[in-house]
């Protein structure tokens, strides 16, 4: 069983909590990527300087939890820049141009059980970064409760609010990266919201700066998927009773952008998710999207991902934003007991 990690306090104080209890994992990640990181160092200092003071211009209260993970761990808070960062650095110093990493997928009402709306994400990524991964349940200081997961070190890349705004991540084929913050800073910033069209406002306007799909689901069936390409940022209004996205885009605008290599996990991973929320319509429940998350069709490209290619699903997560209530595994669903948490 693996317990959320439950922070308290001030942006600050939760950070630094995160920290000192993970300092030991956060030390093993960084010793494990240490030659991409040097890398990234050396690549651009001033880079660096001025991706950390971006991030504070844009989330000032997201800043102070990464400097509180650092104080914590103690490390240098561009390390901690670094391996929130990791994606788009890989990306710029490998020259990678291609993802095949994390499935998410939302059902609303209409298609399910019980009439709630569900939102789900299978996080696709490094093997390595499996025996580090985490969910963390903060206590906010103004009221209300955050569940998110990440990494040891990393500040959240998916999860639900109290208020039942949730968001999932999916990375896309990338064509260049640019200035701008983080998918964890863009993340965060969306969770803070109360309301649907406010979360919708954050992402229409982020300062993104690398390819990067994501999907905000609000209670009563409110969904919105946003592509964010170097080409500009374009936006999927989900019409169906489900919806499920990979890693190639599907705005019209954006195909171009898929390259040929880019298959067969991404469109078999994606189609084989979609068919099965088809096929259970009016039977979605938290049970049948367990086993959904858990399967082996057209394996090795399968929705539940087993050391492929150098990824492997580390985590998966099912939330009812109905109700506020989440399900995640840490680890292959396949493999792992599911733990519950309500908001």
């Amino acid at each position: 069983m693996t317990e959320p990690l439950l922070l308290t306090g001030s942006d600050y104080e939760r950070g630094r909590q995160h920290g000192d209890l993970l300092r030991d994992e956060i030390h093993a990640l960084l010793s494990i990527r240490r030659d991409e990181i040097d890398a990234c160092r050396s690549h651009s200092r001033e880079l660096l300087c001025e991706n950390a003071r971006v991030h504070r211009e844009y989330s000032p209260q997201t800043a102070e939890e990464v400097h509180g993970i650092a104080d914590g761990a103690k490390v240098g808070a561009d390390e901690i820049y670094l391996l929130n960062g990791y994606h788009r650095y890989v990306v710029e110093l490998s020259n990678r141009r291609s993802a095949e990493e994390c499935t998410v997928f939302a059902a609303r009402r209409s298609a399910t059980r019980r009439g709630c709306t569900y939102l789900g994400q299978q996080w696709d990524f490094s093997l390595t970064f499996q025996p580090y991964t985490h969910f963390y349940l903060h206590e906010l200081p103004q009221g209300g409760r955050l569940l998110v997961g990440d990494f040891a070190g990393g500040s959240g890349l998916f999860g639900i609010n109290s208020t039942g705004l949730g968001i999932v991540l999916n990375n896309l084929p990338v064509t260049s990266v640019k200035q701008g913050v983080g998918a964890f800073f863009i993340i965060r910033e969306a969770l803070r919201c109360d309301h649907f069209e406010d979360a919708a406002k954050v992402l229409a306007s982020a300062p993104y700066s690398t390819c990067q799909n994501f999907l905000l689901g609000g209670p009563g069936g409110d969904l919105l998927d946003a592509e964010l390409a170097m080409a500009g940022a374009h936006f999927l209004q989900p019409e169906g009773d489900t919806y499920t996205h990979a890693n190639h885009y599907q705005h019209p605008s954006l195909r171009r952008y898929n390259p040929e290599n880019s298959g067969p996990t991404t469109f078999a991973r994606e189609g084989c998710m979609g068919s099965l929320l088809e096929e259970g319509k009016g039977r979605i429940d938290p049970g049948y999207l367990h086993a959904c998350v858990r399967n082996h069709d057209n394996a090795p490209a399968s929705v539940c991902v087993h050391d492929h290619n150098g990824g492997n699903t580390n985590a998966s997560m099912i939330a009812n934003l109905e109700t506020r209530e989440v399900w995640f595994t840490v680890g292959n669903p396949c493999k792992s007991e599911s733990q519950h948490v309500q908001l």
